[in-house]
Parts: C-alpha cells; structure tokens; sequence
C-alpha cells in the first residue's frame, strides 16, 4: 500500500523538519544578499592593500559588515541550533548549566611571565609596590561543564603563569583561589550570554583587592564602603545581549539582567579620558557611567557592560576629591577591571587606567617614570596571554 502524502510528512522528524525550514530561509537570504556579493568583491580588491589582510579576509569583513537583516539571520540561525540540540555555535560553546563560554587554547606564558618580572624588578627599585590580579576565566578548573570531547587551557595557563612568578617572588592576587576560599558558586558569578563577571562580582574583586592593600601596604581602608549595604544596585530587567549571546542571538540562550551598582554616599569624583574628549566632574551616579549605553533597551547596538568607567580607552584618569587614602594607583587593565576600579576610587584619590589594546606607541615605562604612582596593579583574564596587543608595552 502507498503511503498518502501526510503520512510521508509525519515521517521526517522535527529536526528533519526544522534543518529542511532553515535550508530554505537561508536560500532566501543568499538570493537576498546576492547583489551585495558584486559589490564587495571590488571593494575588497582595493581595502586589502590598506589593511594588510587577505583579499578573503578582507572580504568576508566586508560582508559581514554589509550583510542585509544580519541580526534577523543570526537570529534564525540561533534559533535552529537551538532545536537541533546542538551546542556549539559560531564558536560559542553552551555549557552543561546553560552559560556561554569560548574554550582557551593551550598557550606558552614564558615570555608574559618574563614581562611581568621585568616590570616588579622596575619597580623595587623605584620601591612602588606591585600587584598581579589573575581574575577567573568562565570556565571552572574542577567543573569544567564543558561537553565531552572539549577542552579549555584557561586555567592550566594561567596556573604555569602564576607558577613563574611565584618562583621569581613577585606578588600575586589569584581571585580563583578567593572564589574558593569564600565558597562561591563560580557560574553565578558570570553574565549567561557574556563573557565577563557580573558587576556584582567586580565589586567582591574589588573588596579583596582593597584587603591586600590594607594589609600588605597598610593603607587606611575605610571598611563602610567595602559593604554592598552602603550601595545602591538598580537592576535593568532582560537588558543585556552579551558579547558571546550576539553571536548566537537571544534565541540561542536569552539575555541578562544588567545591574548598576553606586553609592548611597556622598562622593566628589571626576573622569578625565583625553582621547574622547570626555571630562566629568560630579558624584559617582552618573559621571563614572556611560549612561548612553542604558539609556534604551537594545541588544545589537549597546554595551551595558561598558557603562562602567565609560568602557574600554587607551587612557582614562579618576580622582576622589574625598578619598580617605590619599595615593595615587595606576591600573593596567582589560575589561573585566572596569567594574573594578570605580569602586576601587572609593578608597584611593588617583587611578590610572591603561589599556594597551587600545593603545598606540605608548611605554609603560614612560607612564610609570611620569606617574609618581604609590602602587601599580595588572589585573587581565587568562584568556588574553595569546593578545599580544595586551602585553605590548
């Protein structure tokens, strides 16, 4: 007997179904974009002389750029994976809990390590005290929740790292070794679709490093503002499209609440970021925020991560005119610091944040030599030993 054409339908199975739908939505999106092809290949042939890349390199870049209803694709595709079951997607990487994360490729840290040696050994003699913040990677050392057949080498790089400096005597903070000595549930402590820690968790940071300068240094820290009681959090609800979320679309995994911590005191600050042209002067709620990347719920087009210490700049300069620590840090930095270090203004009057990512043709040694700095800290995540823009000082 021949099946009737209903019965050949309830044959294929939802995810046949679904892998037969996207093919199709896909064509239609080709056939969309198809003009655009035409049309970047000569503008790819004349950008990759400029930019130093290949004429594919320099294409794809283009396309992606150009791509019509780019985020309504990313979204479809997301949508998908999802219902495919499927893990893993534009190199984002669903964890058994549900977390985004990237897997970190084994690395060499021996040439790091050797640049931080250098810079502790620079400063004994100036007699400044240093500091190395190892912040924690998304991905637990003893619970991986990787899926089988994956492997992550953040935390194997990071502990040869702090190995080397522990063998040559230079101070070291590793808030890994914190999160378990508090009893922390490590994933809580992420955003679900970013790559960074919550600005809660910047704020506990922020706590243990105050603690190590009172201790180690015997600067006068004022325990009040260690205390999230004397803060205010204003959660933004379903706000927050990370960086890894974006390339997977909200389909894929949700988004994130946002929260914005400042303080119930009274605070005199100021921001100085001369490449920008930004200079406030006021309370810490609003002036240490960039309130533009809050101000409307979008999650293609805004950062709220950014908000905190007006984002990732080569250069940004704070003061607290109030400050019961009256010295002077500079902060050399990634993006997970900048939930660190306006908290960290609380205490201190000065800090300098450099990040040479963003840098051009600055030396750190120049910027130590014309600082006058009391205390110089490197705080950067494991996943940037293989940036060699970070390390370029």
């Amino acid at each position: 007997m021949k099946k009737t054409k209903e019965e050949k339908v309830r044959g294929y199975s939802p995810k046949q179904c679904t892998a037969v739908l996207f093919i199709l939505l896909l064509a239609v999106f080709f056939l969309i974009n198809l003009p655009m092809i035409f049309q970047d290949v000569p503008k790819a042939i004349q950008e990759r002389h400029k930019s130093g890349k290949s004429l594919v390199e320099t294409f794809e870049d283009d396309y992606n750029q150009d791509f019509f209803n780019k985020n309504n694709f990313i979204s479809l595709n997301g949508l998908t994976q999802k219902l495919l079951g499927h893990r893993m997607m534009n190199n984002v990487v669903k964890l058994n809990n549900g977390y985004l994360t990237e897997t970190v490729k084994q690395w060499d840290v021996t040439d790091r390590a050797a640049k931080v040696i250098a810079l502790n050994q620079l400063l004994a003699f100036k007699k400044t005290p240093f500091l190395y913040v190892e912040e924690p990677y998304k991905i637990e050392e003893s619970n991986s929740e990787l899926p089988i057949g994956l492997e992550d080498f953040s935390n194997s790089n990071a502990d040869r790292f702090l190995a080397i400096l522990k063998k040559n005597n230079v101070p070291y903070l590793d808030l890994r070794e914190k999160i378990r000595e508090d009893h922390l549930n490590y994933y809580s402590l992420f955003f679900r679709t970013d790559h960074h820690w919550l600005p809660t968790t910047g704020f506990w940071a922020y706590t243990k490093i105050a603690g190590y300068l009172q201790h180690n240094y015997g600067w006068p820290i004022k325990g009040d503002y260690l205390s999230l009681r004397n803060y205010q959090t204003r959660t933004y609800k379903q706000w927050f499209l990370g960086s890894l979320g974006k390339r997977v679309s909200p389909c894929f995994d949700g988004v994130d609440d946002f929260p914005l911590i400042y303080p119930k005191f009274e605070t005199d600050v100021s921001v100085n970021i001369p490449s920008a042209a930004i200079t406030r002067r006021g309370s810490f709620y609003p002036d240490l925020f960039n309130m533009e990347q809050l101000r409307i719920k979008d999650y293609w087009n805004r950062i709220p991560y950014g908000a905190y210490g007006w984002g990732d700049r080569d250069l940004t300069y704070m003061k607290n005119y109030d400050a019961p620590v009256k010295k002077k840090i500079l902060v050399i930095k990634d993006s997970f610091a900048l939930t660190i270090t306006p908290f960290l203004l609380t205490q201190v009057s000065d800090i300098t944040m450099v990040d040479f990512r963003y840098t051009s043709g600055l030396k750190l040694k120049s910027l130590i030599d014309s600082g006058n700095y009391d205390s110089v800290i490197i705080s950067l995540n494991p996943d940037l030993f293989e940036n060699d823009l970070t390390w370029n000082w």
